[in-house]
């Protein structure tokens, strides 16, 4: 997958919206970073969802199942592109 890709870019939109302020393009900021951690797909929605630690849980209401895939998708695309992760694009 290449950034370009829709689902990719809804994926970072989703993050920019939900994540970003405490997970800064997947680096640390005011929570973990994400960008080396290994977790798998169903792990970070499962994180996500359960909000495991001082995270908070984003339920359906917040996050529809189709919108944390996207999510979980563009995490581990940032995880394999470290160049992306300071990009503007």
């Amino acid at each position: 997958m290449v950034l370009s890709d829709k689902s990719l870019l809804r994926g970072r939109l989703l993050f920019d919206q939900h994540c970003y302020q405490c997970h800064l393009q997947g680096e640390g900021g005011m929570s973990p970073a994400l960008n080396d951690k290994p977790l798998p797909k169903f792990l970070v929605r499962y994180q996500v969802r359960l909000g495991v630690g001082t995270m908070p849980a984003f339920g359906r209401d917040k996050l529809s199942d189709e919108e944390l895939d996207r999510i979980a998708d563009y995490v581990v695309y940032l995880r394999r592109h470290p160049a992306m992760r300071s990009s503007t694009e």
